[in-house]
């Protein structure tokens, strides 16, 4: 409602909106299955448990306004196979050795890698545009 009314030629152009409640932890647990199951993976009971708390204590700590919702979990789910695939890696046999269930199921240490702090740590996208820091004058180079 605020944003609509920051610009009164945007209310004029939106005829309906509707105010979406934040998933449950429970839905986003759904969110997680679902994703997970299309990429064709699986995740260990204690794994699942353990990546649902952690995404609650990224809701605290981020409030409501601020948490990404699906969007954390689909980044969640994303870096998972990076991490599943350093595990097997650092367990010695690498994907060679690995069957197909161990290369397709995520453990708790898998979702444990992924973890910064509170909660699960979501590795930023590259950003488009440039930054003061991008537009500094490259060292060695006169202006």
């Amino acid at each position: 409602k605020e944003f609509l009314a920051s610009n009164p030629g945007l209310l004029s152009r939106i005829a309906h909106y509707e105010n979406v409640e934040a998933p449950t932890l429970d839905e986003l647990g759904q969110i997680m299955d679902g994703m997970l199951a299309k990429s064709g993976y699986a995740m260990e009971p204690d794994a699942r448990e353990y990546a649902l708390t952690q995404l609650e204590a990224m809701r605290k700590a981020a409030g409501p306004r601020d948490f990404g919702n699906a969007r954390v979990v689909r980044s969640m789910v994303e870096q998972l196979p990076d991490a599943l695939a350093e595990r097997l890696y650092g367990e010695g046999g690498g994907i060679t050795g690995a069957s197909k269930k161990s290369m397709s199921t995520f453990t708790k240490a898998d979702v444990v890698a992924l973890e910064m702090g509170t909660g699960i740590a979501v590795k930023p996208k590259a950003t488009i545009g440039f930054s003061s820091e991008r537009l500094a004058q490259p060292a060695g180079l006169k202006r």
